[in-house]
């Protein structure tokens, strides 16, 4: 059994059902152990050595973090932890390039909810590589991701081309997966996207 720490919170980005949602279906994943948190405060990051994986689901755009949870979080991962960013999540804290780094990749824009498709890269490790394309309806974020990121999945609506939708990067020992869909609570009701998750938090905790 694995401990997961959540740190969730919104009311229209992300939506406070979708946050419902997300949290009702990781507890159905019977290998992980849930625990929350609303955000990532000082006294929390100390303790993050805890858990063996945290999953980020927020909007903070122009939040930014303090040099000591920066430090704590990048140690977390160095030293083998899991960190999974959802949605929203990865256009935060736009001021910190070491989040940024961590994360890899830089925010540019957003559209609106649209019906997209997505697809494993040609790139795609095996835990991402066995899906085939599908429809989701959600709201479409675009980053750039640095080169040390791999690209797993994109992301492609009717009025424009693919975006990186789920990639993976290692830091030290730790691993970080990036998942742009999540905004919408009829997301977490897609199987497919339940898949996808599942398969995020696998690669995080090294569940190969």
């Amino acid at each position: 059994m694995s401990d997961i720490l959540l740190v969730a919170n919104g009311l229209k980005e992300p939506p406070i059902q979708a946050i419902k949602q997300l949290k009702k279906y990781l507890r159905e994943i019977r290998y992980i152990r849930v625990h929350q948190a609303s955000k990532l405060a000082e006294s929390s990051a100390e303790l993050l050595a805890a858990y063996d994986a945290v999953i980020f689901y927020f909007s903070e755009p122009d939040t930014q973090l303090s040099e000591k949870i920066e430090k704590s979080l990048k140690k977390y991962i160095k030293r083998g932890g899991g960190l999974l960013i959802l949605h929203s999540a990865s256009a935060s804290f736009r001021q910190n390039h070491v989040y940024r780094s961590l994360i890899g990749a830089e925010f540019i824009s957003s559209s609106r909810i649209t019906d997209c498709t997505l697809r494993p890269s040609s790139a795609a490790f095996k835990g991402f590589s066995n899906f085939p394309a599908f429809a989701v309806k959600d709201e479409l974020l675009k980053l750039e991701i640095s080169e040390d990121s791999v690209l797993q999945m994109t992301a492609e609506a009717e009025d424009g081309g693919p975006v990186p939708a789920v990639w993976t990067r290692e830091h030290g020992d730790g691993r970080v997966c990036c998942v742009t869909p999540g905004h919408s609570p009829e997301t977490f009701k897609n199987s497919e996207i339940r898949r996808l998750l599942s398969a995020a938090i696998s690669y995080v905790l090294k569940r190969d």
